[in-house]
């Protein structure tokens, strides 16, 4: 039997963490949380073999999502990625980031479709 898929989930909202993982995990997948962009990285370097797609909150303190995402991308340019934000669809992804572009996740998060929406990303990646 093989092991459910990695996803690593950045974001300095621990309710945020907790039902992002909830909700993967029903979803078949298992989870790394990561708290700011730093720490991200970290979860990254050392789930690197094991990770399918990572999803990273925009505004997260030491390093924000637009660094973990630009870094994560120059480690691997077609990195599975989501973006979260609690901005709604206002949230305009830069036209320069590297790879593929990331899927936009509007914070909260919907429980029905969290996994899919992850599942999507490593298709188009």
């Amino acid at each position: 039997m093989s092991e459910a898929p990695l996803v690593l989930v950045a974001d300095d909202e621990p309710l945020v963490l907790e039902v992002a993982q909830a909700f993967l995990e029903r979803d078949g997948f298992r989870v790394v949380t990561a708290r700011d962009g730093v720490e991200a990285l970290a979860q990254h370097a050392q789930h690197a073999s094991e990770l399918v797609a990572a999803i990273v909150d925009w505004q997260m303190p030491l390093l924000d999502g637009e660094a973990v995402v630009r870094e994560l991308r120059r480690r691997d340019a077609n990195f599975p990625l989501l973006v979260a934000t609690g901005f709604g669809r206002l949230l305009e992804l830069p036209k320069d980031l590297p790879g593929p572009a990331p899927l936009l996740l509007v914070k909260p998060f919907r429980g029905r479709g969290l996994g899919e929406l992850v599942r999507q990303a490593i298709a188009a990646n």
